[in-house]
C-alpha cells in the first residue's frame, strides 16, 4: 500500500512539474518555430564554437551573457562578425549592456527567410525591421546577413550572424541620462518597479493566502511621467527640452520667485524658535516640489504639433500651444526658443527630437501664473456682502456666448485706471464672451445699491493684470426696461514690505456698466508678494500651534487678493442698483 500511494505521488509530482514547464515555455516562446528545444546545444555553446564570432563572444562573456544564453528560454542572437567587431567603438554616453548587448539579441525565435519583412523589438526594446537579407532601424537598412549562417538552430533559440553592428538610437529617457546630471537625477528620484501580474507566472498560493510567483516580471515606471510624458516608449513621439545642468540650475532660480511665501517662514530664527523641523522640511519640500514641476511641464510636447509650429501650420486662431502635461505657452514664445537652438544641440531619438538646451527663456507670466478664474456664483469665494439686508443668488442664461460692449455707443468715460476689454477677431468673426457654465452671481434684493466682497486664491506672487465681467441687464430673467449700473471696485492685495505681509489698495472710481451688452473692464494692475498657492485651509497642515502666523486670514480662508465690487447708482430711475458678475480674472501680466 505504501509503495502504491508513493507511486501515485510522484505520478501527480511529475504532471504538476510538467505542467508547470508548459507554463514557463508558453512565458518565454512563440509558441511555434520559437518554441524551446530541449535537445542539441545551447546558443552560448554554439556561439563559443565558432571562430568566426570570437569577438562578440568575448564582449558577451565581459558582461556575464554566457549565463543568459545557457538558460532555457528562447532567445534570437544577431551576433556580429568578427570583421564587423574589428570597426566597433562603444559610445561612452550609454551602457555597452544597453546599447550593444541588449541590442543584438531578441525574446524568443525569429526565423529568416528571402521573404521576410517584419520587425524585432530587442531586448532594450529597440524594434529592428527585417527585410529579406538586410536588417536595422527603419531608417537605415545597410546590416546584411553572413552567407550561410542564418537560422542555425540551438536548443534555446536561433542564431543569425550579421556584418555589421546593428544602429543603437536612445530615446529620449535615455539622452536624459546620457546628457545631463542635475536634471537626470531629479526625474529619477521616482523611480519605480511594478509587479506586472498579467505577465508574471504563478506557482502557488503560500500558507497566509498570498500569490507566489515562479517568475516575476517588474515593469519600470516613473511618476514624472505625468509631466513629462513617457519618454521612455518607443513608439511615441515627441519633442523634449533636455536642460544642461547650468539651464536647469538657471530655471530653478527664476521660476523660484513666482512661489515666494509668507516672510515669516522664510526667516531662519522663525523655523528655529516658532516651528517644528518637521514642518520648516514640509515648507522645504511643497515649495522645491512646486518649482520643479513647473518647469517639468513646460518641457515635453507632441512632435507632429512642434513641426506645425516650426512652418506656421499650428492652429492660426491660438495664441497658446500645449505641452504635454497641459500647461498652456505662447506658441511664438516656443518657436523663438526652438529656433534659437544651434543645430549641434539637436538630436533625433528613437521616439522623437531632442533640443539639448543651455538656458531657460520662459518668462514666469509665460510658463507660471496662467489665467487665475474665480466663477461670480462660486458661494465658496464670496466672502460677505457689503450691507446687511442684501441677498445673493446664483442665476442661469438660456445662451454660452454674449457680445461685448460698443466702447463709447452708450458708456460713460471711463476714470484712468479702467480699461475696457476690446473683442478680437476669430477665423473672421468678432470674438463673444463665452459665460462658463451659463451661470452668474446676482446682488441685490435692497433698497441700497448692491455690493459684494469676493476672495481669489491659489495666486502665486507676481504681477496680474485684475479683470472683471458683468452680466448685461437686458440677458437678465425679469428686467423689462435694462438700465446701466454704476460700479466702483476696490481691489486688496498682499505685498511685502519690511520683510512683513501688508496690503494693498487700489480703487478706480465710477464707472458704467452697459445694459445690453457684455463689460469686462481691466480694474487695476497688482503686484502679489506672497504665493498663496495650496494654501487655501488653516495652516495646521503646515504648521504647528499657530492659528495664524501671517496675519492674513481673511474670513477663514487665504486669500491673496480681496475684490469688493460695489454698485454706485443711487437714482432707482435711471440706473439699476443690483450687480450682475460673471467672474474675476487675474491674468498674468506682460512682464517681470
Amino acid at each position: 500500500m505504501n509503495k502504491l500511494l508513493l507511486g501515485v505521488l510522484l505520478l501527480a509530482g511529475g504532471t504538476a512539474l510538467h505542467s508547470c514547464s508548459d507554463e514557463w515555455d508558453d512565458h518565454y516562446s512563440d509558441g511555434g518555430a520559437g518554441s524551446v528545444n530541449a535537445t542539441g546545444i545551447s546558443l552560448w555553446e554554439r556561439l563559443q564554437s565558432m571562430e568566426e564570432y570570437s569577438s562578440f563572444v568575448a564582449k558577451l562573456e565581459e558582461h556575464g551573457y554566457d549565463a543568459l544564453l545557457k538558460q532555457n528560454r528562447a532567445f534570437t542572437v544577431y551576433a556580429p562578425d568578427n570583421a564587423a567587431m574589428s570597426a566597433y567603438m562603444p559610445d561612452g554616453k550609454y551602457s555597452e549592456r544597453d546599447a550593444f548587448l541588449r541590442n543584438h539579441i531578441a525574446y524568443f525565435s525569429h526565423p529568416l527567410s528571402s521573404y521576410t519583412d517584419t520587425t524585432v523589438t530587442m531586448m532594450n526594446e529597440k524594434v529592428m525591421r527585417v527585410r529579406g537579407s538586410m536588417l536595422g532601424t527603419n531608417q537605415e537598412q545597410n546590416i546584411a546577413f553572413v552567407d550561410g549562417q542564418t537560422n542555425l538552430p540551438c536548443r534555446n533559440g536561433l542564431l543569425h550572424g550579421i556584418q555589421g553592428i546593428l544602429p543603437y538610437i536612445p530615446n529620449l529617457w535615455e539622452i536624459i541620462d546620457a546628457e545631463t546630471t542635475d536634471y537626470s537625477k531629479y526625474v529619477h528620484l521616482l523611480d519605480q518597479y511594478v509587479l506586472n501580474e498579467e505577465e508574471s507566472t504563478v506557482d502557488s498560493l503560500n500558507e497566509a493566502g498570498q500569490t507566489v510567483y515562479l517568475d516575476s516580471v517588474l515593469t519600470y515606471t516613473n511618476d514624472n511621467w505625468r509631466y513629462v510624458g513617457e519618454l521612455d516608449t518607443e513608439d511615441s513621439s515627441y519633442v523634449s527640452l533636455i536642460m544642461t545642468d547650468t539651464a536647469w540650475a538657471a530655471a530653478y532660480r527664476q521660476i523660484e520667485r513666482s512661489f515666494l511665501y509668507y516672510p515669516e517662514l522664510q526667516a531662519e530664527d522663525f523655523y528655529q524658535e516658532n516651528a517644528s523641523d518637521a514642518n520648516k522640511d514640509s515648507l522645504a519640500r511643497y515649495k522645491d516640489a512646486m518649482i520643479r514641476q513647473t518647469i517639468l511641464r513646460t518641457l515635453t510636447y507632441r512632435l507632429p504639433q512642434v513641426e506645425q509650429l516650426l512652418q506656421d501650420q499650428y492652429m492660426p486662431e491660438s495664441d497658446f500651444i500645449s505641452s504635454v502635461s497641459g500647461r498652456r505657452v505662447p506658441k511664438e514664445v516656443l518657436k523663438t526658443f526652438l529656433n534659437r537652438v544651434s543645430p549641434d544641440s539637436v538630436q533625433e531619438a528613437s521616439n522623437g527630437r531632442a533640443y539639448i538646451v543651455h538656458s531657460y527663456d520662459f518668462a514666469n507670466y509665460d510658463v507660471v501664473q496662467d489665467t487665475i478664474t474665480t466663477e461670480g456664483e462660486n458661494s465658496s469665494r464670496m466672502l460677505r456682502t457689503t450691507a446687511t439686508g442684501l441677498t445673493t443668488s446664483t442665476a442661469r442664461l438660456n445662451t454660452d456666448t454674449l457680445s461685448y460692449s460698443k466702447i463709447g455707443e452708450t458708456l460713460e468715460e471711463l476714470p484712468n485706471n479702467v480699461e475696457y476689454y476690446v473683442p478680437g477677431m476669430i477665423n473672421g468673426k468678432e470674438e463673444k464672451h463665452e459665460v462658463s457654465g451659463s451661470e452668474y452671481l446676482v446682488v441685490g434684493g435692497a433698497s441700497t445699491s448692491a455690493g459684494v466682497i469676493m476672495g481669489v486664491s491659489d495666486t502665486y506672487s507676481g504681477q496680474y493684470d485684475v479683470w472683471v465681467t458683468f452680466i448685461p441687464a437686458s440677458m437678465v430673467s425679469g428686467v423689462i426696461d435694462p438700465k446701466p449700473a454704476s460700479v466702483m471696485v476696490t481691489t486688496q492685495y498682499s505685498t511685502v514690505r519690511n520683510n512683513s505681509i501688508s496690503f494693498q489698495n487700489v480703487r478706480t472710481g465710477n464707472f458704467d456698466i452697459d445694459p445690453r451688452a457684455v463689460t469686462k473692464v481691466k480694474v487695476g494692475t497688482i503686484d502679489l508678494g506672497a504665493c498663496f498657492h495650496g494654501f487655501l485651509g488653516s495652516n495646521e497642515a503646515l504648521y504647528e500651534d499657530e492659528e495664524d502666523v501671517t496675519g492674513t486670514d481673511l474670513m477663514n480662508k487665504k486669500y491673496g487678493v480681496k475684490l469688493t465690487i460695489q454698485n454706485r447708482s443711487t437714482n432707482a430711475t435711471e440706473f439699476d442698483r443690483n450687480l450682475y458678475i460673471d467672474c474675476i480674472e487675474l491674468v498674468p501680466h506682460r512682464g517681470e
